[in-house]
């Protein structure tokens, strides 16, 4: 169940653009604003801990020939990644918390009709058939 579980979220997470796109997300707006499109008014709403805002930072980003580990990238990158990574910690656990939380605790305590039980608990009692073991 736990593999199941880990690839689950991370295909969610890793496929069908889930992560492709966040870091472009999180730049895209203030590095490509110009006074035609007016990104910059629009996105100026935008709470400074949810994107990286400095184009002298996203110049090494989207031109290479920067080093991460310099303290005013840090200082620019790490408010947004924090938050981001929260807030994709948290939407894993509201995915896979509820399911987890009603799997069996005994493995063989007598259950009765199974049909209405979560996904993850179904899946729990497969695994134990198939692994010999009673249901």
């Amino acid at each position: 169940i736990i593999v199941y579980v880990m690839l689950t979220m991370s295909t969610t997470l890793a496929g069908l653009d889930g992560m492709q796109v966040l870091l472009p997300v999180i730049t895209h707006g203030w590095w490509f604003a110009t006074p035609e499109n007016r990104w910059d008014q629009m996105l100026s709403g935008a709470p400074p801990w949810l994107t990286v805002q400095s184009k002298e930072v996203l110049y090494g980003y989207y031109n290479g020939a920067s080093n991460f580990y310099q303290p005013e990238i840090l200082q620019a990158w790490l408010p947004p990644v924090v938050w981001w990574t929260a807030f994709l910690v948290v939407l894993f656990f509201a995915v896979v918390g509820p399911g987890a939380a009603d799997l069996p605790h005994h493995p063989t305590a007598p259950r009765g009709d199974r049909s209405q039980d979560p996904p993850l608990a179904q899946l729990a009692d497969v695994d134990r058939v198939c692994a010999g073991g009673q249901h």
